[in-house]
């Protein structure tokens, strides 16, 4: 019986050993996807506040569906001139963000918060942004807003 037990541990220490390895490196992985959709959402939140159209079309898929605030559901194309039309005397800064990164499927989550030139805030967002990695890729497929009324 003794015998049994350390062959299965020579068996199975190389074994766990890959497992960790493996482990530590889909680890580092998701780390630097987290990073670069953080980067995607810094990207995103500033093309907001410009109206850049062209950057705010490059993030989203052509599948994109969205709900927004108002519980209208849209396109891309639709997403794209709602953040177009943003008050240019309104800045937005993303809040509490949180990435997860499944595979090649991310979920940020976030409160994104509109401010008068003055600093003062004037309203505040609650999203959820799906994220799907396609051809090397990370495009949002969906998301969902929703309008904080009071904290």
């Amino acid at each position: 019986m003794h015998l049994a037990v350390i062959s299965f541990l020579k068996l199975s220490l190389p074994f766990s050993f890959c497992i960790a390895l493996l482990s530590c490196t889909a680890q580092a992985q998701e780390t630097g996807d987290q990073k670069f959709i953080a980067d995607l959402e810094k990207q995103r939140t500033d093309a907001i506040t410009l109206g850049d159209e062209k950057a705010l079309g490059d993030l989203l898929d052509e599948s994109f569906t969205g709900v927004t605030a108002t519980g209208k559901v849209v396109n891309k194309s639709e997403q794209v001139a709602i953040f177009k039309s943003t008050n240019p005397y309104v800045t937005f800064t993303a809040e509490n963000m949180a990435i997860n990164v499944y595979a090649s499927v991310a979920t940020v989550t976030g409160t994104l918060v509109g401010r008068a030139k003055s600093g003062s805030v004037i309203g505040k967002t609650r999203y959820l942004y799906v994220y799907l990695k396609k051809d090397g890729q990370w495009k949002v497929i969906n998301s969902q807003e929703t309008v904080v009324l009071k904290e």
